[in-house]
């Protein structure tokens, strides 16, 4: 079984002597352990290999001190492994708290997150075998999640699989060597089983820039059905971790509409399909345009029922109140560019009464409302987008259906 370790030691004499110990323990006890050694400092090039080891391990250590929760780089791990808890992933998290921290500097780093989950915490006088202890002991047996996928790692699978179809080492090293990686990571994807090290690549936010030359180095290998895959697949890269994993219902948590400055649904979706890893079963989601609505009605809109009646597979005729829940994740593209804020919030409400399982993404145009009216769903503002951020993606879409044009003539 796969054990990550979370941390930012360096120069932390008792944190360091906490993690070898953690590593030590956890070895005796037959886990495969993942831990990087020299840590991650600011300013250093993100290292992609971690996003596989933070994307199939079975459990994960967070070893929190002062330094590790103000380090952006630790904080990223810690958004990918609760992105795959919210994802439905049994994964399981261990927080401990070092260095006499208190669990308001959980809150006060942003990490609301792990509020959910049962802090470890070492005493003054505690050593650091027992603090070590405490940490494992908290452990299950893995033994029942052994080699079992979660939608993260079938995503990267499934990269993978159609990487297999390229059986030229040179495509694979130019292909990297466009995508952007450094030299001894693009001769490691060169490699025969380097496949699923060049879909955690591909998957890298930060390299998205250069997503649509690295496609078209491996369009000449691969056929068009497995290269429109692959590119349904990857398309959403650009989207930010830790802006998608907000597009997922919390544990319990129904009533969700979030504000996203778009001004096209293909956005959305690319938001959507990051936000659950493309699973080819398990996440809806339908566009509606920006439709009249009247305050004062009691009902919803024909054009709003009529578009989730079909967003959750149901007859023109089926009365909403009948729908239950079923485990999916249902998403609705709602343009509202054109409309009154609380009009549209409003309308919103109203659905939720019936599906308070609908996840909402309402389109606000390329700026977000300088005020939010009241509303009684949980409504989030996502983090707004840079200027020419959803420009450059649609354009990255346009890039990527001529190379699959370009391939079939």
């Amino acid at each position: 079984m796969k054990v990550f370790i979370s941390h930012s030691s360096k120069g932390d004499r008792k944190a360091a002597n906490l993690r070898r110990e953690i590593f030590r323990q956890l070895k005796a006890k037959g886990y495969d352990v993942l831990l990087d050694l020299d840590g991650l400092k600011p300013g250093a090039e993100w290292r992609t290999e971690l996003y596989e080891w933070l994307a199939t391990c079975d459990a994960a250590v967070l070893l929190l001190t002062e330094k590790a929760l103000a380090s952006r780089w630790v904080q990223r791990e810690m958004d990918i492994l609760m992105w795959r808890r919210a994802l439905g992933s049994h994964l399981e998290v261990v927080p401990i708290l070092t260095g006499g921290l208190k669990s308001d500097a959980i809150d006060a780093a942003g990490l609301t997150d792990l509020e959910s989950i049962e802090l470890a915490r070492g005493s003054a006088r505690a050593t650091v075998a027992e603090m070590a202890t405490q940490v494992i002991d908290r452990f299950p047996d893995l033994s029942s999640s052994a080699g079992r996928d979660d939608p993260m790692a079938a995503w990267l699978g499934r990269i993978s699989q159609h990487l297999l179809d390229v059986r030229s080492a040179d495509v694979m090293l130019r292909a990297a060597r466009a995508l952007g990686m450094r030299e001894d990571d693009a001769l490691q994807a060169a490699q025969p089983i380097g496949g699923r090290f060049m879909a955690s690549h591909l998957l890298d936010s930060e390299l998205s820039g250069s997503l649509c030359p690295a496609v078209g180095v491996l369009s000449d290998a691969l056929s068009k059905d497995r290269l429109e895959r692959l590119i349904k697949d990857v398309q959403p890269a650009w989207v930010k971790v830790a802006t998608a994993r907000d597009l997922l219902p919390g544990r319990g948590s129904t009533r969700r509409t979030l504000l996203l400055n778009a001004e096209w649904p293909e956005t959305a979706e690319d938001y959507i399909n990051r936000a659950t890893c493309r699973p080819p079963y398990g996440a809806m989601d339908e566009r509606l345009g920006a439709i009249p609505i009247d305050e004062t009605a009691s009902d919803l809109p024909k054009a709003m029922t009529e578009k989730l009646l079909e967003l959750y597979g149901c007859p023109p005729s089926t009365p909403l109140s009948r729908i239950k829940p079923d485990g999916l994740l249902y998403f609705l593209i709602f343009d509202v560019q054109q409309l009154p804020l609380s009009a549209a919030l409003r309308c919103l409400e109203k659905a939720h009464d019936l599906l308070p399982d609908l996840i909402v993404v309402a389109l606000t145009g390329r700026e977000l409302p300088a005020s939010i009216p009241a509303s009684r769903d949980g409504v989030l503002v996502l983090p707004a987008m840079a200027e020419d951020v959803e420009l450059d993606a649609y354009r990255s879409r346009q890039k990527l259906a001529k190379i699959v044009k370009r391939v079939t003539g």
